[in-house]
């Protein structure tokens, strides 16, 4: 009786640990503001690029930000952000901003090259 009580109890548990444990996702699309984006994982090195955070004198923060790439399940639309500081990824300068952009492809040249539309 006791270990059937304890198989119970071990198999209850690990079930709902798996559903209440469930990574949260906390990164939000710069375009429809839910939190569904994920990371797009590239064999290329990050892009550096200038924060992009809009200040309070309403200028765009020009510290160089190493970036990610975002994709997001909801809306299909992709996004890059600033990547945080971390011992794996040391960045110079004094900038903290978790400034988000959208990804804008230029369609004119027909290159697809992306370019950034500060928000």
């Amino acid at each position: 009786m006791k270990l059937s009580y304890t198989v119970y109890a071990l198999v209850v548990t690990l079930l709902l640990s798996t559903i209440f444990c469930n990574a949260r996702n906390d990164v939000v699309c710069a375009y429809c503001k839910e939190p569904r984006a994920v990371e797009v994982k590239t064999k290329k090195p990050l892009p550096e690029a200038p924060c992009g955070h809009r200040l309070l004198d309403n200028t765009l923060c020009q510290s160089m930000r190493l970036k990610r790439l975002y994709k997001c399940k909801g809306c299909k639309e992709h996004s890059w952000g600033n990547a945080r500081r971390t011992d794996d990824l040391p960045q110079e300068g004094s900038c903290t901003h978790e400034s988000k952009q959208k990804m804008v492809y230029n369609q004119t040249k027909k290159t697809f090259e992306p370019f950034l539309e500060f928000i």
